[in-house]
């Protein structure tokens, strides 16, 4: 449960301080692992392997924890939202996937 706090309040934060991680959710991910990343020694010389394999040694959240809790931190936030142009896209996909979704029950 602490870890979920720690994560909104580091998503929250983000968000209103780069614009551009509102509507990104890799930049989101690459700035709240900066953030847990910038304080190791070699920091900017680590491999991106080896930050995917060892993430929670690192201090990094999971990325599905940061998209989740920007969805959640958003909801609660509405200034901090996405611009139209990628609210829309957003849905565009979200039908999309639907549609595939409702497509393949009807295959099997």
């Amino acid at each position: 449960m602490d870890n979920l706090i720690s994560i909104e309040s580091r998503v929250k934060h983000i968000l209103e301080q780069h614009a551009e991680a509102r509507n990104n959710d890799m930049e989101l991910f690459r700035l709240i692992c900066d953030e847990s990343l910038c304080m190791l020694p070699n920091y900017p010389n680590i491999p991106f392997d080896y930050v995917l394999r060892h993430y929670e040694k690192l201090g990094c959240p999971r990325f599905e924890s940061v998209r989740r809790t920007r969805q959640m931190v958003q909801n609660k936030h509405p200034e901090l939202g996405c611009s139209p142009v990628i609210r829309r896209l957003r849905e565009r996909g979200e039908a999309d996937f639907k549609h595939y979704n409702k497509m393949q029950k009807e295959v099997s």
